[in-house]
């Protein structure tokens, strides 16, 4: 009888002795996706963020040598020198008149 029940526990050992380090490693594996996609969304943001306020600082800047805002998003670009990733973001500059703070939206494309 003893030798029935030591190969039971060797069979069940080694079963075990498989599957958990494979599910650990997959649950380690399936963490790490996850942070990595985390700081990508956060790295995101902070780049949208950092557009819409260079775009801002421009403008209020513009303002203040010229005493207007600029009528346009190109203008700035042009006349003033500001770069922006048109690949990667959409810039919505609303100017409605010249003495009132556009509207500045960036968006992710």
């Amino acid at each position: 009888m003893a030798n029935r029940f030591g190969s039971t526990r060797k069979r069940r050992r080694g079963f075990l002795g498989i599957l958990l380090p494979l599910g650990f490693f997959v649950a380690v594996v399936y963490m790490f996706n996850m942070g990595v996609g985390y700081l990508t969304q956060a790295n995101e943001e902070e780049a949208l963020e950092a557009v819409r306020v260079a775009v801002t600082r421009a403008a209020v800047q513009f303002y203040a040598l010229e005493g207007r805002y600029p009528p346009t998003l190109d203008y700035l670009v042009e006349r003033f020198g500001l770069q922006v990733d048109e690949d990667r973001f959409i810039i919505h500059y609303d100017a409605f008149a010249s003495n009132i703070m556009p509207q500045i939206t960036v968006l992710p494309r």
